[in-house]
């Protein structure tokens, strides 16, 4: 009878002294000897069949002190490479500096529009490879150069990086783009039914003026010459980028960037403007949103169904007149104006993406399999040829129930 827990003690026993004799396998590096990487961007060039990568690297310009990061410095410097494919443009990278890049911290993937045209593939299987990538890193497509995003000075927080991810998080909060990580690119490229949507970023064209730092500390007493004043460019987000097969297709603008998000429920939070006949114009905050994209048949010609209700509190009005008391008619225009202005993105952005692009950016794939997955196994080769099909018919209803203290003792109860 006691042959059993002899025997477990034995195993217990083996088992604690196996593990005992084992040791890691990695050399440990020190923080100081990491060069830890805030943004990352990828450029191709297509004479040269190679990749460009730029590192932005955390380098604190403090100039001593209790603190080495000075807040209206950079605190990141680039470093810049070429390689045939990804991984040797990183491994050279690594031989310009003395220290081992680390990814671990990465912020931002910028993939430049050379890069976004030639296709992700070879992209994500670089960093589907790397044990630092971040599942969770943001994702931008840049119109122009990623490097040039890169090297764009930003007066703005300690860090660039940190600027643009603060820029990404605003953007989504307040309805303008929506958030694409790393994961979210990979899933769309796996599941081979839906397509790549990410947002835009780009160089504002006009430049602002940044004074320097003796301008800022107003010279030496009894007046002097004044610093110089610099240019600094800005940067802004710019639409969406969509993507077919793995390749940049185009573009979305702000609207349809919006209407995308109206399909995909991604919009929570938004401000919307308007008139109407008896009001100039008006604006409200769309705080609550509930929305179902369903599919109706699955056969081409594919129908879907798009209901969404939208809870907005007005912000402010204009009338046209002088009258300042609004009426249960004029709430009942603006609500109506609302869900026209839903229906109208709504349209823009299938024209554009779907029908122009030929792109799956809805999930109307996935919505196909969902409801029917034999009737999906069976049209599958041929449903990207049939996107031009697609009919998405609108159910919009809005509810402005938060008027305002002001309007509310006069008009509306």
């Amino acid at each position: 009878m006691k042959r059993p827990n002899t025997l477990r003690l034995a195993l217990l026993l083996l088992l604690i002294f196996g593990t005992s004799t084992l040791c890691g396998c990695l050399k440990s590096v020190e923080l100081n000897e990491r060069a830890i990487v805030q943004a990352i961007g990828i450029d191709y060039d297509e004479k040269e069949d190679s990749f460009q990568v730029s590192l932005q690297i955390y380098s604190p310009d403090g100039s001593g002190g209790q603190s080495l990061v000075e807040g209206s410095l950079q605190n990141a410097k680039i470093i810049e490479s070429q390689g045939k494919t990804m991984t040797e443009a990183v491994q050279n990278a690594t031989l310009k500096q003395g220290k081992t890049i680390f990814y671990g911290h990465n912020r931002v993937v910028i993939v430049g529009e050379s890069a976004a045209r030639s296709g992700l593939k070879r992209i994500v299987s670089f960093f589907n490879s790397n044990n630092q990538a971040r599942l969770t890193t943001g994702m931008l497509v840049a119109k122009g150069s990623a490097s040039e995003i890169l090297k764009t000075r930003i007066n703005q927080g300690i860090l660039p990086a940190e600027a643009l991810e603060k820029m990404l998080d605003n953007s989504r909060e307040n309805g303008k783009i929506s958030e694409v990580s790393y994961l979210d690119i990979v899933k769309a490229l796996e599941n081979q039914t839906d397509d790549v949507v990410i947002p835009a970023i780009a160089i504002n064209p006009e430049k602002e003026q940044s004074g320097s730092g003796e301008e800022q500390q107003g010279g030496p007493a009894g007046g002097g010459e004044q610093g110089e004043t610099e240019q600094v460019q800005s940067i802004e987000m710019s639409g969406t980028a969509v993507f077919r097969d793995g390749k940049l297709a185009g573009y979305l603008d702000e609207e349809e960037t919006r209407g995308l998000m109206w399909l995909r429920g991604d919009v929570n939070k938004t401000v919307m403007v308007a008139s109407t006949d008896r009001i100039r114009s008006f604006s409200v905050e769309v705080y609550k949103v509930k929305t179902d994209l369903a599919c109706r048949t699955v056969q081409a010609p594919y129908t879907f169904e798009l209901r969404s209700h939208l809870s907005a509190a007005i912000r402010d009005v204009e009338l046209m007149d002088d009258s300042v008391i609004l009426n249960e008619n004029d709430y009942q225009a603006m609500e109506q104006m609302l869900c026209r202005i839903v229906e109208q993105e709504c349209n823009k952005a299938v024209s554009k993406a779907v029908y122009e692009y030929g792109a799956d950016v809805a999930h109307f794939g996935n919505l196909i399999w969902q409801k029917d997955a034999a009737a999906w196994k069976r049209n599958r080769s041929r449903f990207s040829d049939q996107l031009s099909q697609v009919t998405v018919n609108s159910i919009v209803t809005a509810n402005i129930d938060r008027i305002g203290l002001e309007t509310r003792e006069q008009g509306k109860e």
